[in-house]
């Protein structure tokens, strides 16, 4: 177990660090926890051995635990990098289609006096064809969360 791994390295060295662990970890059938607030890592590590922590409540994004389908996890693990893994921190989560989107909410927010920012809500443009693959990151096999 490591609490933060990320702490005082570049993020070059945290993205080869998590494979380098996570190779290590699959050939060796080894576990391994780490707790993170980088986007960087959250960005590298398989969709299927993340674990989100919120709330004193645990969100597995295991294929059991999510609906997201087959297709979506090799698409997001493509796809997730650092700007859009925010997602897994944010205290709100607003999926843009583009890049006007992704310029004009936070304007109208602050317009409205509702920054964003200082509300922990994050914009995540995911481009006109993949909003259903990343909102279903949100949606659970078990209805109670």
């Amino acid at each position: 177990m490591i609490e933060e791994i990320e702490a005082h390295l570049h993020p070059q060295t945290q993205i080869r660090l998590i494979e380098a662990i996570q190779n290590i970890c699959e050939e060796n059938k080894i576990q391994f926890i780490l707790t993170t607030h980088s986007t960087s890592l959250a960005s590298k590590v398989k969709l299927k051995n993340l674990v989100l922590c919120k709330d004193g409540c645990l969100y597995p994004m295991g294929k059991e635990y999510t609906k997201l389908r087959e297709g979506d996890y090799s698409f997001l693990e493509r796809f997730l990098d650092s700007t859009k893994s925010n997602l897994f921190f944010a205290n709100g989560v607003i999926l843009v289609e583009g890049d006007a989107e992704n310029i004009m909410l936070p304007s109208f927010a602050k317009k409205l006096g509702r920054e964003l920012s200082q509300h922990g809500v994050s914009i995540v443009n995911v481009g006109s064809t993949a909003f259903l693959r990343y909102s279903n990151i949100f949606l659970r096999q078990d209805e109670k969360n």
